[in-house]
């Protein structure tokens, strides 16, 4: 054989060589992305949840037996979430759809409404609880200017964060599994025991919160956030929220003379460390805590849990999360309890 006959059967292999390598990285990279997206089993309901907070109570009650799909990721904000053409899709297709409600996703209410799907295909697991209705002065003047008949629009608003107790938190439990148990009522049994697990861990983890939030000073126990997303969590709790950088939604612009006030407000109830939230830019709040001379304690998670892996990953680990956060940028013991998550 010649020298360009052995050159051209080498090419050759180290051609049928690559291809292989090729359709190996193209079918790992397959495999790669169905498993980021938790498959596509047919054979499973899809139950589609607005909010991480939201996703992972389903998950608790329903386990593997439906798939998931989340349209607000982790540090995502709802009240400013744009819907894309899969999640249209995904809302079209989905067996049952889990949002909040009370304004907190109004573009996924909206896309929802828009796909017209059944009743007991779209669940609000706030059913059964009062909202409390807050004055969100600069917000629904916004709204009044865009609004076709400005008095349709109301003094007041819903504060939809009523996920944030863990009393509250087992009323959504409650609503998801019998929503579930009414879709599909195979798996009955095993929602009502999941659920019944989950909401005794709750109860050791209302417990934990309490006994964390309990060491910190009296008069320290004043809260400043990024959002008014902690109203239900401090009057459970008992931390005064003194003032925060947005009011229950994040979707308008905040004025310097705004900014001004809550630095007055900081410094005139002594409030000594603000705290930002993961879903919310924080640079105001900086802002003005740095005007008031007053600490920049932890982040705390509110709107969205944090990424897989982190100290906020589920429901459970974010509520032990923000208690030890608070304590400790407060004034308490962030460890007198055990770590449940």
């Amino acid at each position: 054989m010649g020298r360009f006959d052995r050159t051209v059967k080498i090419l050759a292999i180290v051609a049928i060589i690559l291809l292989g390598a090729n359709l190996a990285v193209a079918t790992f990279v397959d495999d790669a992305a169905m498993q980021l997206s938790g498959g596509d089993d047919a054979s499973k309901p899809l139950v589609v949840s607005s909010t991480t907070v939201l996703d992972d109570l389903v998950f608790q009650i329903a386990h593997d037996t439906v798939d998931r799909n989340l349209l607000v990721g982790p540090g995502g904000d709802p009240h400013d979430y744009e819907p894309t053409t899969g999640d249209q899709v995904a809302v079209e297709e989905a067996d049952l759809v889990v949002l909040n409600g009370f304004g907190h996703e109004p573009m996924i209410e909206r896309m929802v409404e828009s796909v017209d799907k059944s009743e007991d295909r779209v669940l609000v697991p706030t059913t059964g609880l009062d909202p409390v209705y807050v004055a969100e002065g600069a917000w629904v003047e916004e709204v009044r200017e865009e609004a076709e008949d400005p008095d349709d629009v109301p003094d007041q608003i819903p504060d939809p964060h009523l996920w944030m107790t863990i009393p509250n938190a087992m009323v959504y439990v409650d609503n998801i599994r019998d929503q579930l148990i009414e879709l599909f009522p195979e798996n009955e049994a095993l929602y009502r025991a999941n659920a019944a697990e989950y909401k005794a861990k709750l109860e050791l983890v209302d417990r934990t919160v309490r006994e964390t939030l309990d060491t910190i000073p009296e008069e320290h126990r004043k809260l400043v956030t990024t959002h008014d997303a902690f109203r239900y969590f401090g009057g459970e709790y008992g931390i005064e929220v003194i003032d925060t950088v947005w009011g229950v939604t994040t979707d308008r612009e905040v004025t310097a003379q705004e900014v001004a006030q809550l630095a007055d407000n900081i410094r005139e109830n002594n409030v000594t460390a603000v705290f930002p939230e993961d879903s919310v830019r924080e640079n105001l709040l900086v802002q003005a805590a740095n005007e008031a001379d007053a600490l920049v304690g932890g982040t705390l998670f509110s709107d969205s849990l944090g990424l897989p892996g982190s100290q906020a990953h589920s429901f459970v680990s974010m509520m032990l999360y923000n208690a030890k956060t608070l304590a400790e940028g407060l004034g308490g013991d962030p460890e007198v309890a055990p770590d449940l998550s």
